[in-house]
């Protein structure tokens, strides 16, 4: 995500879930990414900018394998091979609803360890310990074809969930570090939830993104790390 708050944000979400924050991408020692990992692996990578941009989900896969899924849905979609990075990212080309707001990333981590601009905390999986990120809920003008989407990319319907917080209610498809639930509204990620035994709390990321920090007893049971 991009925002005018980085550091602001990450107070809050860091004091809510009592992670660290960490550094991500730092060119010439200039950091340009922040953020937190998650214990079960995901991190929400934060990036100053004058205004508040797009918040994108981002999923771990093979290139290959997903340039072929796109060609076999029929989606659109572009790839940007890193020259300077050391991962590579098909992204979805704009006007194909909820997809438009994800893309696939695949990391080459042997760079990633040998390039100290890269070899940062952010890109590091955790050890043990800490809050795992349970779910993030994305608004969908066609929950039908969102969901048909998102099942292609690998995810499993799993019913009905209600939360106790807005958007109070969606389609659960389960994930294999997390899930996502499809609710109505304009195509947008729209929450992240974060598990804990803490007492609920919710944190603005954005104008339109928000944290639920806790046990969301409503939601029902979270999936293992």
């Amino acid at each position: 995500m991009w925002t005018p708050d980085r550091d602001a944000v990450l107070a809050a979400l860091s004091a809510a879930t009592g992670l660290p924050i960490l550094d991500g991408y730092a060119p010439k020692g200039g950091v340009q990414a922040r953020g937190v990992r998650f214990a079960n692996g995901p991190f929400l990578d934060v990036h100053e900018a004058p205004e508040h941009g797009p918040v994108l989900l981002g999923l771990g896969g093979r290139l290959a394998d997903a340039e072929a899924l796109a060609e076999r849905q029929g989606w659109r979609a572009r790839v940007g091979a890193g020259q300077d990075e050391p991962w590579d990212i098909l992204s979805f080309r704009r006007g194909q609803g909820v997809l438009s707001h994800l893309f696939i990333i695949d990391y080459r981590l042997d760079q990633v360890l040998a390039r100290p601009v890269f070899n940062r905390g952010l890109y590091h999986l955790p050890p043990s310990g800490g809050p795992p990120l349970s779910r993030v809920w994305i608004a969908a003008a066609d929950a039908e074809a969102a969901s048909r989407d998102l099942s292609a990319l690998g995810f499993v319907a799993a019913g009905e969930v209600r939360s106790k917080l807005a958007p109070f209610a969606g389609r659960l498809l389960r994930g294999a570090r997390g899930d996502v639930v499809v609710c109505p509204g304009e195509d947008a990620v729209v929450r992240i939830d974060v598990s804990g035994d803490r007492p609920l709390r919710v944190v603005a990321l954005g104008p339109r993104l928000t944290a639920v920090v806790g046990r969301d007893e409503s939601a029902g049971p979270s999936p293992t790390p």
